[in-house]
C-alpha cells in the first residue's frame, strides 16, 4: 500500500507521521474533521460493500514529480537499489554499528523485495530471534525496565506528598531559563520570567517563542495550541506575578553571590514557593546560607539545551525538606523530564562522572594524541561527540569554571 521510502522510513527511525502525510503514503483512506468522522465513515463502508468505491492501492504520489520519483526510485530493482543503499548509509551514520536493529530490518524488506513475501516473512523471525537474545537486546531491556522503576520514584520518604505547581517563576532569562519557562509553558503552566531589563526580558519571551515555534514547524501543535503556549510565558523586571508561583527556579550565572541575592529575594516575593537553584556545580549548603528558610532550597539542575535534554538532576540539600524534594520530582516528570535524586556533593552525578573523562581527555592530549583522533575514538565507541567537541561547545569559561 505505502512506498518503499515511506515505509523504510517508519521502519527505521519509528517517526511519527501527521494526518495528510498518512493520505499521501497510503495508510490511510481518507481524512476528515472528528465532527463528522461518524457520517463519512458509514458512507465509506456502504460505498465499499456497494462496490462503487475502492480502496486506494498505494501511495498517493503529489504532482508530475512525485510519480517521476515513484517510478525512478522504487517502480523498478534498479531504483530500489539505490533506495536501499541511501538507507543503509542514514542508518550506519546514525547508529555507528551500535545497534544491530536497524540493518536487520533493513535486510528483511530486501529480502521482501527480492525474494517474495514468504522469504521475507521466514528471514525475520529468524533476524528477530536471533537479536531478542543479544546483548544489545537484554541491555536495552534492562535499561527499559531501568527507566520505568524511575518513573515510579518520587525521590521522597513514601507518604510525603508534592505540592501541586499551578504557576512557575524563572529568575534569569538567558538560554537556560527560557528554556526552563519554554518546556513549563507546553505542558500547561503559567510562566512569569524575571530578568534586570526590558530588552532582556524580551528576549527571552523571544527565545520562548522560537523553541515553542519549532513544534509548530514539525507540525505537533495547531497554531492555536501554539498561541495558547505562547500566552502563558509572561515577563517582568520586578517581584510583581511572584507571589501565588508555587515554585521559583533562579537560572542566572553561576555565581555564588548572585545565585544567593537573587535567591533571597525570590524568598520574599514568593513567601508560599518551593525555591530551586538551576547550579550545576556550585553547593546547595553555600547558596542556602542567604536564605532565612533554607528547607525551602532544592536543586533543579537542567541540561543544555533544556527543551531537548530529557535529564533532570533534583539536588538534595542537607537541610532540604521532603516536600521540596518530592515536588521538584513530580515537577519535573510533569514537564517531561527523566529525574534522578542525587547528594549534595562535588559536581552532583552528571559532572561528577564527566570530569575524570574530560581530565583522561586531556591527559591523552599532553601526551601528545591528536584532539581529532581522540574525538573520533570516542564517537566510534559510541558517544554523540567528542570530549573536545563537548569543551568547545560548552565554552572554555564555563567548563574551567565548572572544573575549578
Amino acid at each position: 500500500r505505502i512506498g518503499l521510502q515511506a515505509a523504510l522510513d517508519m521502519i527505521l527511525t519509528g517517526n511519527s507521521v501527521c494526518g495528510q502525510k498518512a493520505v499521501q503514503r497510503g495508510l490511510m483512506d481518507d481524512l476528515v474533521h472528528p465532527a463528522i468522522l461518524r457520517e463519512v465513515a458509514l458512507r465509506r463502508a456502504r460505498e465499499l460493500a456497494a462496490g462503487t468505491r475502492k480502496p486506494a492501492d498505494g501511495p498517493r504520489r503529489q504532482g508530475t514529480t512525485g510519480a517521476l520519483v515513484g517510478i525512478v526510485l522504487e517502480d523498478n530493482p534498479l531504483g530500489r537499489t539505490v533506495v536501499f543503499s541511501k538507507a543503509r548509509e542514514s542508518v550506519e551514520r546514525k547508529t555507528r554499528g551500535h545497534y544491530p536493529a536497524p540493518l536487520a530490518a533493513l535486510d528483511v524488506v530486501h529480502t521482501g523485495y527480492a525474494d517474495g513475501m514468504e522469504a521475507g516473512l521466514k528471514e525475520e523471525a529468524r533476524r528477530f530471534g536471533e537479536l531478542a537474545v543479544g546483548d544489545v537486546s537484554r541491555e536495552l531491556v534492562h535499561l527499559f525496565f531501568a527507566t520505568t522503576a524511575l518513573k515510579k520514584d518520587t525521590g521522597a520518604p513514601a507518604g510525603v506528598e508534592p505540592r501541586p505547581v499551578r504557576q512557575l517563576g524563572v529568575v534569569g532569562g538567558g538560554f537556560m531559563g527560557a528554556g526552563i519557562a519554554a518546556v513549563a509553558a507546553r505542558s500547561g503552566t503559567p510562566v512569569r520570567v524575571k530578568d534586570a531589563d526590558l530588552a532582556r526580558v524580551a528576549q527571552a519571551l523571544d527565545t520562548v517563542r522560537g523553541i515553542l515555534g519549532e513544534a509548530l514547524r514539525k507540525r505537533r501543535v495547531t497554531r492555536l495550541e501554539l498561541a495558547q503556549q505562547q500566552a502563558l510565558v509572561t515577563g517582568t523586571t520586578d517581584d510583581t506575578g511572584f507571589r501565588r508561583a508555587d515554585l521559583v527556579i533562579e537560572a542566572v550565572f553561576e555565581d555564588l553571590g548572585l545565585k544567593r541575592r537573587v535567591l533571597a529575594a525570590a524568598e520574599r516575593a514568593a513567601p508560599d514557593a518551593i525555591l530551586a537553584t538551576n547550579t550545576s556545580t556550585l553547593p546547595l549548603a553555600r547558596i542556602a546560607e542567604g536564605l532565612e528558610d533554607p528547607t525551602r532550597l532544592v536543586g533543579m539542575h537542567f541540561f543544555s539545551p533544556v527543551q531537548k535534554m530529557p535529564l533532570l538532576e533534583v539536588v538534595a540539600g542537607a537541610r532540604t525538606s521532603p516536600g521540596a524534594i518530592a515536588t521538584a520530582v513530580a515537577y519535573g516528570k510533569a514537564i517531561g523530564k527523566t529525574c534522578i535524586v542525587v547528594g549534595d556533593g562535588p559536581g552532583f552525578y552528571v559532572n561528577r562522572i564527566l570530569a575524570p573523562y574530560l581530565n583522561e581527555a586531556g591527559w591523552l592530549l599532553e601526551e601528545g594524541v591528536a584532539i581529532e583522533t581522540i574525538d573520533r575514538a570516542l564517537v566510534r565507541f559510541g558517544f554523540p561527540v567528542g570530549p573536545f567537541q563537548l569543551i568547545d561547545e560548552v565554552g572554555f569559561a564555563v567548563a574551567a569554571k565548572a572544573g575549578a
